[in-house]
């Protein structure tokens, strides 16, 4: 079952993406890229950050851009979200949209992806995301009484995260006020989306 994130992207120079100087630069530019946009971060920056050079960097990515690319995607891939457990449509839900929201507003990757996904270059690890969500989704409403409308329930849970994220990023508000709070907010969405309740989703 597909349940994280799928990469596409490859290194296709020079060593093996494995060993320690490559985790170093992908945990520096991730860093830098949760803090600022791409225009601001250069690859020398990332290079000083990772305490090696920007050949080491070269060796490894063709350019900006596939190295940006390839550490969000890396990054994700490491975060899966959880499949259904199929007891309860609403439960499932709610523990996907948690664990997506939390990629996103507790993770340097998540915070990097907010910062690179309006820009041309760097859109694909945000569509693969969307994409892998939505997949998921899917898989919770599949055979359940819910399974009618599935894409556009998949559209409205997706366009409220994005919005709802967003709003904390533009606050700087990346830490949470209470884990319990946004649960019980993702809850009442999922119970709206599935019409299960009435209670409208409140954006804070």
């Amino acid at each position: 079952m597909r349940t994280g994130i799928k990469t596409n992207s490859t290194q296709s120079r020079g060593r093996p993406g494995s060993d320690a100087v490559t985790e170093r630069i992908q945990a520096a530019a991730l860093e830098l890229l949760a803090q600022n946009p791409p225009e601001d971060v250069a690859l020398s920056d990332i290079a000083a950050a990772a305490r090696t050079s920007k050949q080491a960097l070269y060796r490894r990515w063709p350019d900006k851009a596939a190295l940006v690319i390839a550490c969000i995607e890396t990054g994700l891939a490491s975060r899966p979200l959880p499949p259904p457990e199929r007891s309860n449509v609403a439960r499932d839900l709610s523990r996907l949209m948690t664990a997506a929201a939390n990629t996103l507003t507790r993770t340097c990757t998540g915070r990097a992806l907010f910062n690179t996904r309006r820009h041309t270059a760097y859109q694909a690890p945000a569509r693969h995301f969307e994409d892998t969500l939505r997949f998921s989704v899917r898989q919770c409403l599949i055979a359940s009484s819910f399974e009618s409308h599935a894409d556009q329930r998949a559209d409205l849970l997706i366009g409220w995260l994005w919005l709802t994220c967003d709003a904390k990023h533009r606050a700087a508000s990346w830490t949470l006020s209470s884990a319990t709070d946004m649960e019980a907010e993702i809850e009442k969405v999922v119970f709206l989306v599935l019409g299960l309740a009435p209670a409208a989703p409140v954006i804070r």
